[in-house]
């Protein structure tokens, strides 16, 4: 059978979910403060409020849904971003902030800028001189660059 010590892994997912989101933001020339949405991986609310508090996010910038499905394993982020979408959580030119962590114990961060339609469309023609850090709103995510551990 599998054990775990709980207490170890909810101190390891705290301290490595923090650092790779501060990495991934620092590697693309921003900070925590520059967050529109935090989406993290929803294994346990408790660990992701301590990522939130740690990174200073306010309340407004960070989706939670575990309460609704319980631990959603690899399809939680997915979930989050659909929810936020239907909420109007993002909005033009925001930067949302994807984190998680998983079996094995490893992580993964990730910031992306929501590009509108036309600008996704665009990209996609090679037409778009946009870099990693601008974009615009919608659907279509533009990915900077991401960090692992």
């Amino acid at each position: 059978y599998v054990k775990q010590d709980g207490q170890a892994v909810f101190k390891f997912a705290v301290r490595k979910m923090e650092d790779v989101c501060r990495r991934v933001l620092a590697r693309n020339g921003l900070g925590p403060q520059d967050v529109d949405l935090f989406v993290s991986h929803q294994a346990n609310r408790r660990i992701n409020e301590y990522v939130q508090k740690l990174l200073g996010l306010p309340d407004s910038t960070v989706i939670h849904n575990i309460q609704k499905y319980g631990n959603t394993t690899a399809a939680s982020i997915p979930i989050c971003m659909n929810e936020a979408i239907e909420l109007g959580k993002i909005k033009p030119g925001n930067l949302v902030c994807l984190v998680a962590f998983g079996a094995g114990l490893i992580d993964e961060a990730e910031a992306r800028r929501w590009l509108a339609a036309q600008q996704a469309a665009d990209a996609a023609n090679g037409a778009n001189s946009r870099g990693p850090q601008e974009g615009g709103s919608g659907d279509q995510p533009q990915r900077c660059r991401f960090e692992h551990g």
